[in-house]
C-alpha cells in the first residue's frame, strides 16, 4: 500500500466518524486557542504587572493564568479521549471486516495464505494496529495541528526569529526521515517473525500426537527456540530504533533552541526585537516543544501503522467466493463433471479433461490410491474449489452460474474430522438448521445414533461441547455431523472419508447412519474401507486424477484391475482389526 493510500484509508475511516472527529478537532483548536493566550498573558505579566508592584493585580493575573491553563488542559484531555475512542472504533471495525473477509474467502486462497499468518494478523497485527492508531490519531495528528498553530503565532510575534528558528531546527527533518526508513523495515520484520511463531504454535497443536509418537519434542522445541530468538532480536531492533529516535530528535531540537536563544540575544542587543516580543515568542516555543516531541515520538508508530496496513491489505485482497445469480429451483441432484481441468500449483497434482456423470439419487463411491484426487473431486460439488476450465453441472446447469448459498443449501458434507463449535450439543446439531424444532432435532439425533449417547451426557442435549469436541469421541462427533445432514435435508450428500478414523463398533453405527442419510439422495462417498464402499450403487476408481475403472463391486472384482488389488489389501486390513 502506497503512502497516499495509507492516508486515504485513514481519512476514510475518520470521515465515517465525522461527529467524534469534529468534536476532537474542536477540543484541539479550542485548547490551542487558550494556550495562545498564554504568550499574551506572559507578555503582560513581564511588561506591566511586575513593573506595577501591585500584589493584588499580580495575584489576580496569576489566577487568570491558572484558569486558562486548567481549561486548556481539560480540553486537551477531551481531545485525547475522543481521539483514542476513534482509534479503538477504527480497529474494531477493521477487525470485523477482516473476519468477514476471511470468512467469505475461498477455501483454496485460505490454504495458500496459511493458518499461522491468518491467526497472527487477527491477533498480533490488529493489536499493533490499535496501538499505532492511538499514537497516530490521538497524538501525532493533534500535535501537527498544534505545531502549525504555534508556529504561526511565533511568526506573528517575530518573523525574523521564526525564520532563524526554522533554519536551526531543520535537521529534525533529516533525523525523522532516517529513523522512519529504519523503523519501516524493522516493523515488517518483527510482524513476519511473530506470524512465524504463531504458525509454529498452530503446527504444534495440530501435530501434538505425531510429535509425541516420534519423541520429537526436543527437536520441535529447539526449532521454536531459534525462531523465538530471531523474533526477540527483531523486536529489540525495532524497539531500540524507536527508543533512540526521540532522543535524537530531542538532541537536534535542543541544539536548535540553543542556537535560537543566541540569535535572540543578538537581535535583542541590537534593538531589533523587544523584551516583551521575545517573551511572547519564547512562550510559543515552549508551547510548541511538547507537541513537537509527541509528534517525533509518534513517527515510529506512523511507520509501524504503514507496515501493518501493508500486511492487512494482503488479506483484504483474498479473493471472495463468487457465485452466480441464477436461482436453483427444485433440485433432483444430477451431477456432471464436464471436461474439468484443475491444478493446485504448476507441476503438481492435476485433473485434466475429467468427465463424470452421476444420475440423481445414485450413490457413488470414489476409491483409489491416496493422492489420486478423490477429495479434490468432491470439493467441486459444494464449490470449495472451482475448475480452471470446464464445468460442474447440477441438474444440467453450470454450478458457477447458480446462487452459491442456494446451491450449498442443497449439499450436505460430512468430513473425516468433523468440526464442532462453541455451544451445547443441541446448538451443534442445529448448526445447519437454526430454526429446527426440538422434535426435529431429536428425530435427527435418533436417526444418526446421537440420542444413544446424548442421554448419558451430564446435561443431555444442553451439555456444553468442549473446544474441538474434546469431551466426545471421534465416532460421536461424526454422528453429530451426520445428524446435521438429516436436519439440513439436502438433495446431494458428500462424504469425505467419514469412517476412516473409527473403530469397528463406531463404524457400524456411523455406517448405518450414513445409509439412512443417503437414502433418496445423490451421494458421493470417498472411502477406503470396503464395508463402506460396497454399499454404493456404483464405484469409480481414481488414479492420478483419471478414472481408470467404473462399475459395481462385483464387476470391478471380476475385471481384476486396480480395484481388485485394493480390495485384497483392504480385506487383509479388515481381517486384522
Amino acid at each position: 500500500m502506497k503512502p497516499h493510500r495509507h492516508a486515504s484509508w485513514l481519512w476514510n475511516e475518520l470521515s465515517k466518524r465525522r461527529g467524534i472527529f469534529a468534536a476532537a478537532l474542536f477540543c484541539t483548536g479550542a485548547s490551542a486557542g487558550l494556550y495562545l493566550l498564554m504568550p499574551v498573558w506572559a507578555s503582560k505579566l513581564v511588561g506591566e504587572v511586575f513593573a506595577s508592584g501591585d500584589i493584588r493585580w499580580l495575584a489576580g493575573h496569576l489566577l487568570l493564568g491558572v484558569a486558562l491553563f486548567t481549561v486548556a488542559s481539560m480540553l486537551s484531555f477531551g481531545r485525547i479521549y475522543l481521539m483514542t475512542r476513534l482509534s479503538f472504533s477504527i480497529t474494531a471495525d477493521t477487525r470485523e471486516r477482516l473476519f468477514g473477509q476471511i470468512l467469505h474467502a475461498s477455501p483454496r486462497s485460505l490454504v495458500s495464505v496459511g493458518g499461522g499468518q491468518l491467526v497472527s494478523s487477527f491477533s498480533n497485527d490488529l493489536q499493533t494496529l490499535q496501538e499505532a492508531l492511538v499514537r497516530v490519531v490521538a497524538q501525532l495528528a493533534p500535535s501537527v495541528i498544534l505545531i502549525v498553530i504555534f508556529a504561526g503565532a511565533m511568526a506573528w510575534y517575530s518573523w525574523l526569529l521564526f525564520l532563524c528558528s526554522a533554519v536551526l531546527i531543520s535537521p529534525l527533518a533529516w533525523v525523522t526521515s532516517y529513523f522512519g526508513r529504519k523503523l519501516h523495515g524493522a516493523a515488517h520484520t518483527t510482524q513476519d517473525r511473530l506470524a512465524g511463531l504463531v504458525a509454529r504454535f498452530e503446527e504444534m497443536l495440530g501435530g501434538a500426537k505425531e510429535i509425541k509418537s516420534f519423541s520429537r519434542e526436543e527437536d520441535v522445541l529447539g526449532r521454536f527456540h531459534r525462531l523465538n530468538a530471531e523474533t526477540l532480536d527483531a523486536q529489540l531492533t525495532r524497539e531500540r530504533t524507536d527508543a533512540f529516535h526521540p532522543f535524537a530528535v530531542a538532541l537536534a531540537a535542543s541544539v536548535g533552541i540553543a542556537g535560537m536563544v543566541m540569535v535572540a540575544a543578538v537581535l535583542l542587543g541590537n534593538g531589533l526585537i523587544t523584551l516583551t516580543t521575545l517573551t511572547s515568542f519564547l512562550v510559543c516555543v515552549g508551547l510548541a516543544y511538547s507537541p513537537l516531541q509527541e509528534a517525533s515520538n509518534s513517527i515510529g508508530r506512523l511507520v509501524q501503522l504503514a507496515a501493518i496496513l501493508d500486511r492487512l491489505e494482503r488479506l483484504a485482497g483474498l479473493p471472495r467466493e463468487q457465485g452466480g445469480d441464477r436461482p436453483l429451483g427444485a433440485v433432483s441432484g444430477a451431477i456432471a463433471f464436464d471436461h474439468v481441468d484443475f491444478s493446485y500449483v504448476a507441476g503438481g497434482f492435476r485433473l485434466e479433461d475429467f468427465n463424470l456423470h452421476i444420475p440423481a439419487g445414485q450413490r457413488i463411491a470414489l476409491v483409489g490410491p491416496s493422492g489420486g484426487g478423490k477429495s479434490t473431486i468432491v470439493d467441486f460439488v459444494p464449490r470449495f474449489l472451482t475448475p480452471d476450465s470446464g464445468r460442474l453441472l447440477i441438474d444440467g446447469a453450470d454450478a458457477a452460474s447458480l446462487d452459491l448459498a442456494a446451491l450449498r443449501r442443497e449439499v450436505g458434507v460430512v468430513f473425516q474430522q468433523p468440526v464442532l463449535f462453541e455451544g451445547t450439543l443441541a446448538d451443534n446439531l442445529r448448526f445447519g438448521a437454526p430454526n429446527a424444532t426440538d422434535e426435529q432435532v431429536r428425530a435427527a439425533a435418533l436417526a444418526a445414533h446421537v440420542d444413544e449417547f446424548a442421554r448419558r451426557l451430564p446435561a443431555g442435549y444442553d451439555t456444553r461441547i468442549e473446544p474441538r469436541g474434546g469431551n466426545l469421541s471421534v465416532g460421536q462427533r461424526q454422528r453429530i455431523a451426520i445428524a446435521r445432514v438429516f436436519l439440513k435435508n439436502p438433495r446431494i450428500l458428500v462424504l469425505d472419508e467419514p469412517t476412516s478414523a473409527l473403530d469397528a463398533d463406531s463404524e457400524r453405527m456411523v455406517r448405518d447412519a450414513l445409509e439412512r442419510a443417503s437414502e433418496g439422495r445423490t451421494t458421493l462417498i470417498v472411502a477406503h474401507r470396503l464395508s463402506t464402499i460396497r454399499a454404493a450403487d456404483r464405484i469409480v476408481v481414481i488414479e492420478r486424477g483419471r478414472i481408470v475403472e467404473d462399475g459395481t463391486h462385483e464387476e470391478l472384482v471380476r475385471a481384476g484391475g486396480l480395484y481388485q488389488k485394493l480390495c485384497e489389501e483392504q480385506f487383509e486390513k479388515e481381517e486384522q482389526i
